[in-house]
């Protein structure tokens, strides 16, 4: 966790004296929730997050772990564009799938939960968003042939990116794609180098907003998205060696 406000909003939720409808209203709290529940818990958000609060070995270890990733971030996270503005959501910061699905209204605005996304993409209707999570080094014991994608870096603006191989130019999914800025629809990148690292599931480094350039083919799409920011210098050099 590299965000000095998500370090703060976590600590915030994680005080037993916080007044239990502050903490629910709170848009980093379904981030922290579905972190440990990815499918939910039986009680709910306002409740598991209260007990997550009041358990105080839990609390100690979690809050230590706060202070390390304040010390080590070097991270300059930034607020998103557009309607994402306002999300809790920041570039250049690293997530793991739950905490984006969540961030995006998943478990909450939207039907499902954070633990039943598996796949790289998905729509959300209610924040108008399509989220992109891209690995870069795909294995093929952990990848299909039929989702071994080519995704890489052109350069710090300009990524390509291959759609699902059952997603044709003219379907609602590529029209979209295409068409998402005259839609008033976002489109969120966001990368990572490999599944796993030294510690576990590596996170994924949310790039930001992009905008539809142009496309080639179909099932899959190529497609050439430009960034809104640039992407950072040390995931820049991994994104483009997989080229």
């Amino acid at each position: 966790m590299d965000d000095p406000e998500r370090i703060r909003a976590y600590r915030r939720l994680l005080d037993p004296a916080l007044d239990p409808r502050v903490r629910a209203e709170d848009p980093f709290a379904p981030m922290l929730y579905f972190s440990f529940w990815p499918q939910g818990a039986p009680e709910g958000m306002t409740e598991a997050l209260q007990r997550l609060a009041r358990s105080v070995h839990v609390r100690r270890e979690l809050l230590q772990l706060l202070d390390v990733c304040e010390t080590e971030t070097r991270a300059l996270p930034e607020r998103l564009n557009g309607p994402l503005e306002s999300s809790p959501l920041r570039s250049h910061a690293r997530y793991s799938r739950d905490e984006l699905a969540a961030a995006l209204g998943l478990g909450t605005r939207t039907k499902g939960t954070p633990g039943s996304l598996v796949s790289g993409v998905r729509w959300f209707p209610e924040a108008r968003v399509d989220l992109l999570l891209v690995t870069l080094r795909k294995s093929e014991a952990q990848f299909s042939p039929s989702t071994l994608y080519r995704d890489y870096a052109v350069d710090e603006s300009l990524f390509h990116w291959e759609s699902q191989s059952s997603t044709a130019a003219g379907s609602p999914t590529g029209l979209r794609y295409r068409t998402h800025e005259q839609r008033g629809s976002q489109v969120l990148l966001c990368v990572r180098e490999a599944t796993a690292g030294d510690i576990g599931t590596e996170p994924f480094t949310c790039l930001g907003t992009v905008r539809y350039r142009e496309h080639q083919g179909e099932k899959p799409m190529r497609i050439l998205w430009e960034l809104d920011r640039p992407m950072p210098p040390e995931l820049l050099a991994h994104a483009r060696a997989v080229a």
